[in-house]
């Protein structure tokens, strides 16, 4: 497969047309000389700066039911909840991309020796926010616009482990994505962990052939590089002050499992409650004393039981669906 995408002048394009606009695009210019915000909180996670000049435009085209998106590698250090995405990008017109956009999705996906184990159709977790609901912002300034997805005040959650690898992609739903609609998301200063930054185009809109992972190297005529994308994750510890680790007070059983799961707890915990929840905060089974829990007709994957006893305190163990 040949290399077909080029770097584009900020004034080429405003004028490029769909065939165009998964080609890396250049922010020349700095608006008004308005310095990027950086929105550091006290409890970041993660975080890669943008550069401020070049990005690449990402967006699940809806009238087309297919999307151009790019992932990014990303570990933490502890157990946590993610509470707010944020991705740094641009648009040469800030207002319409902000105007088309209906959805705002985040995927995320384990990590394959070095590339996203999954794929946008069926990734690992998806986040999916309607323009104008509770906690999606658009923080613009000039041609700048980040993407801001409020998951604790949406009430969504995302559960991850700490010293993993996963994979990050964010991007818009629009019904055009050509030339000055499109946002494109900021290259970083710097790339923290050793997986380049990869474009997968499913539906092969463009004829590149780039329906698996890619290298965006293995795409640009002008070199990403070893960067990353701009984005920062916020959250918490997963082990807040009414949640311990269940080591040596839960026992679950068997792990991994197919259809039931057992519960059993030290003599001097008092069951209130068991329930399971998926990766990304939601619910998916209760059991208000029952110590067996059918867990067969749930998908494949990894669920976190989480056990509360009468005083209030949590105690959680994570269990694999086979």
């Amino acid at each position: 497969m040949k290399k077909i995408f080029t770097l584009l002048s900020i004034a080429a394009l405003s004028t490029a047309t769909f065939a165009q606009k998964v080609q890396l695009t250049d922010q020349a210019v700095l608006e008004n000389g308005v310095a990027m915000p950086d929105n550091k909180a006290a409890a970041e996670l993660f975080k890669q700066t943008a550069n401020g000049q070049n990005g690449y435009g990402v967006a699940y085209l809806t009238n087309f039911g297919e999307a151009i998106v790019v992932a990014d590698d990303f570990e933490i250090a502890k157990n946590s909840k993610i509470t707010k995405i944020t991705g740094y990008g641009f648009s040469t017109n800030a207002t319409n991309i902000t105007t088309i956009t209906s959805n705002l999705l985040v995927y995320i996906y384990e990590d394959n020796a070095g590339s996203p184990k999954q794929t946008p159709d069926n990734p690992l977790m998806t986040i999916k926010m309607a323009k104008g609901s509770t906690g999606v912002t658009y923080v613009k300034s000039g041609s700048y616009v980040d993407i801001v997805l409020d998951l604790a005040a949406a009430g969504k959650t995302i559960n991850l482990d700490a010293g993993k690898r996963y994979w990050i992609s964010i991007l818009p739903e629009t019904s055009d994505a050509n030339g000055s609609n499109r946002w494109a998301w900021f290259k970083a200063t710097d790339q923290k962990y050793s997986g380049k930054a990869q474009l997968i185009d499913l539906g092969d809109l463009f004829g590149g052939g780039y329906t698996e992972w890619t290298d965006l190297d293995d795409i640009l005529t002008t070199p990403w590089g070893n960067f990353g994308t701009a984005f920062a994750l916020e959250g918490e510890d997963n082990l807040g002050v009414s949640q311990v680790l269940a080591d040596n007070v839960v026992s679950i059983y068997p792990n991994p499992t197919s259809d039931v799961v057992n519960v059993k707890t030290l003599e001097s915990i008092n069951v209130k409650s068991i329930q399971i929840v998926d990766l990304t905060g939601r619910v998916v089974s209760t059991n208000m004393d029952k110590k067996s829990i059918n867990i067969s007709s749930l998908p494949k994957g990894t669920y976190l039981v989480k056990v509360q006893d009468t005083s209030g305190k949590t105690f959680t163990q994570k269990i694999i669906k086979k």
